[in-house]
């Protein structure tokens, strides 16, 4: 069943507002705290178990093997996605090509929807992501992102199914859904992929690369952005 509309354009929001915010940020170096005697040199970095900083310490510490646990594990889930969609636009993109810029965007007769195909394509991905744990907003926010691509796209699938059910006058309205739900469903995956890429780098990951072309033609998306990871 396609995501209610009301829901994905709050998650289109939220993202949007979100993702720009924590993109614009500049990261901050946590510095190690240094202090400085009448001469006498200090006796020692490292805080006394049980102590307070100590304590303090280890709870960074965890806080932060979690993240950097958390960003991998949807990268994982982020890798699997990305190619399922990838597959399903280009399947889309033969039955319902892409707009031109015309505005046009008609069925080809001569290609076969495998609706039922990219629906069970569709179901894989949003196991995969909903199987990841949520962890701190700036993972909360990719993860949502990915899934309201995900259900776009299934929204796009279906209009497919029904436009081939339907009369041509209904056809042409169901069809500029298809292109509509489609180009959202890309752009809101280009923001996730573009957050996971920092949470990654934030946790001390190589870059990693998912990004997506509504034609489902990974030479379409830019160069720098068409591996999976860096070497």
């Amino acid at each position: 069943m396609a995501a209610p509309r009301g829901r994905v354009v709050v998650i289109v929001a939220l993202v949007s507002v979100l993702v720009g915010a924590v993109l614009g940020a500049a990261v901050v170096g946590v510095l190690a705290g240094q202090s400085t005697g009448d001469g006498a040199a200090q006796a020692s970095a490292t805080p006394e178990p049980g102590s307070i900083e100590s304590i303090a310490a280890e709870l960074a510490e965890g806080q932060r093997q979690e993240s950097a646990d958390l960003a991998e594990e949807l990268a994982s889930a982020g890798e699997v996605a990305h190619d399922l969609l990838g597959d399903v636009l280009v399947g889309l993109a033969a039955v319902v090509p892409p707009d031109d810029g015309s505005g046009a965007t008609d069925l080809d007769a001569g290609a076969q929807a495998d609706v039922e195909e990219w629906i069970s394509a569709l179901d894989q991905a949003e196991d995969a992501l909903s199987a990841t744990g949520q962890g701190n907003d700036d993972q909360a926010v990719t993860r949502a992102a990915f899934l309201g691509s995900v259900a776009l796209l299934r929204s796009a699938v279906e209009d497919v199914a029904a436009a081939q059910a339907s009369e041509p006058g209904r056809q042409q309205d169901l069809l500029a859904d298809v292109g509509r739900d489609r180009l959202e469903a890309v752009s809101l995956w280009q923001a996730g992929g573009a957050r996971l890429d920092s949470l990654v780098l934030e946790t001390g990951g190589d870059h990693i690369h998912l990004f997506l072309d509504p034609s489902g033609d990974p030479d379409a998306v830019p160069e720098e952005f068409q591996n999976h990871a860096d070497d």
